[in-house]
Formats: C-alpha cells, sequence, structure tokens
C-alpha cells in the first residue's frame, strides 16, 4: 500500500515539473480551463470514478463492504460465487483478490464451468478519461501467472456469479489485454497496469456510448444503457463489467502440484 501510495505521489510530481511553464501560464487564467492543458501519465487516474484498493492490516473487502476475510485460509467465506477467487491475505496480512489453483487438480464446483470458476467479476464505472488501472503483485515466484482482462455488460449486481457464462465482449474486435505477474527481480512489489480504452467503439449490441466532451468542459453520455442512469455520476461515466481470469498453465511452475496464482491488488477508474 506504502508502495502505491508513492508511486502515485512520484508520478503526479513528475507532471508537476513537466508541466510547470503551463502551469505558471495557467495561473492568470481561469482554474475552469487549467485541465485541458495537462496530459497525466497513462497509469495514473487523477479524477476516480470507480476505486477499489486492498488494505494491508484491513481484511475487510473493498468489492464486498459487508464481508470480512476469515484469513490465509483457500476457504475464506467471502468466495466469488464458487470460483477461485477469494479475497484473503497469503503472507503477513496483505489482502487482496486471490486466485491459486493447481493445473493438475482444477475441480470447479457444481453447477460451474472452468471458465466461471476462474473468472473474478466486477461491476464498475468508466469517466471521461476512458482509462482503468489495475494494480496486481508482481513477484519473482514460479507460481504468479498470467491473467486475462476483457470487458463485458454490466448486470444488476457488482460482482457476479460464476454460475453465469456472459461472455459477449462490448468492444469492437473483442480485444483482451493479457496482464502477467512474475518478474526476474528478486521482488514482490505491487505494480499498476493501465488499460487504455479511448481509441475502442462499443458494438452497437451492446447500446452503449462514451461520455462525449462539449466545448466548455461538460460531459454528456449519448445512448447509454438504462443502468448508467441510476448512478451518481449520471451523465459522466458509463457502466461496464470488469472480467479477470487467471490462464492456467501461464505460469512458470514445474512443481508437481503445477501451481498458478494472481493477487489482483486494486481497481481504479477515470
Amino acid at each position: 500500500v506504502h508502495a502505491m501510495v508513492a508511486s502515485t505521489i512520484f508520478f503526479q510530481f513528475l507532471v508537476v515539473i513537466e508541466k510547470k511553464h503551463v502551469l505558471l501560464k495557467l495561473s492568470k487564467q481561469s482554474l475552469v480551463s487549467a485541465p485541458k492543458a495537462i496530459e497525466t501519465p497513462k497509469n495514473i487516474c487523477l479524477d476516480h470514478i470507480s476505486s477499489y484498493h486492498a488494505k494491508q492490516d484491513d481484511p475487510r473487502d473493498p468489492f464486498q463492504d459487508d464481508i470480512i476475510s476469515d484469513g490465509n485460509h483457500t476457504n475464506s467465506k467471502n468466495r466469488y460465487g464458487g470460483s477461485c477467487w477469494s479475497f484473503r491475505a497469503d503472507v503477513k496480512r496483505k489482502y487482496g483478490w486471490i486466485c491459486e489453483v493447481s493445473r493438475k487438480n482444477l475441480t470447479a464446483p457444481s453447477g460451474v464451468t472452468d471458465h466461471g470458476y476462474l473468472r473474478l467479476t466486477k461491476k464498475l464505472r468508466i469517466g471521461g478519461d476512458q482509462k482503468i488501472i489495475m494494480s496486481r503483485l508482481v513477484s519473482y515466484d514460479e507460481r504468479m501467472a498470467i491473467a486475462q482482462v476483457w470487458f463485458t455488460a454490466s448486470s444488476n449486481i457488482g460482482v457476479d456469479s460464476a454460475t453465469n457464462d456472459s461472455n459477449e465482449n462490448i468492444f469492437q474486435g473483442d480485444p483482451v489485454w493479457n496482464i502477467s505477474s512474475w518478474h526476474q527481480d528478486k521482488t514482490s512489489i505491487p505494480q499498476p497496469y493501465a488499460i487504455q480504452l479511448g481509441e475502442l467503439q462499443f458494438k452497437d449490441s451492446s447500446q452503449i456510448q462514451w461520455p462525449m466532451t462539449f466545448q466548455g468542459g461538460d460531459v454528456t453520455n449519448i445512448g447509454s444503457s438504462s443502468n448508467n442512469s441510476s448512478s451518481n455520476f449520471g451523465s459522466k461515466s458509463v457502466e461496464v463489467t470488469f472480467n479477470l481470469k487467471i490462464l492456467l498453465g501461464s505460469s512458470r511452475s514445474i512443481s508437481e502440484s503445477q501451481v498458478d496464482k494472481f493477487k489482483l491488488l486494486g481497481v481504479v477508474t477515470c
């Protein structure tokens, strides 16, 4: 958590240094127009729309505030719809959303497909920056695997059931992002991954469009789904479902159990 905070402050400092001349000029102008002249680094969200972060020593699941993790047990009560994912601590009360599965002994619960068992989903709102930043643990541990991200239409609940195999990508071209959690350095650290969605177009069947920025800074959403109208953010954001699925066999594990593991630490949108 401290590393994530320090990283955010550091990149914000870089933005100020890089744009200092622009900022000095804008100080003599209207504050309303100032943000438009500043480009932030791609892995930073300054104005959060949806924000969920696991915190060290805090067993409360940010995805489900009413559920408390029961520690570092893999049979934690707050498993997601019978999937491999659960909010728990793996070491030193460092919490996160963790999936840890054995390729040789993969057994999904009754009524849950392998696809659903390996998937974590969360309803998110995305703002005018059209950006999602997810943080995951990156480590030299041979078990650390690759997880795939894609986006589907939102449902009426915040966390989908693993028995729901809805897999219809809402973007044209069906884009996915394969995100690794392994590196060579002998460290285990949080690391952000920025997903830029601004160049993508929604499928017509999704009935969603990006918020459109008009002159003067007002943001309006045209043709959005009915689910979007219920948010406090109103027309300034669109609602989608974030999908994260661990890819079996993507780790370097060569032990007898052949375990694949991925630890999500947070998700922020703007």
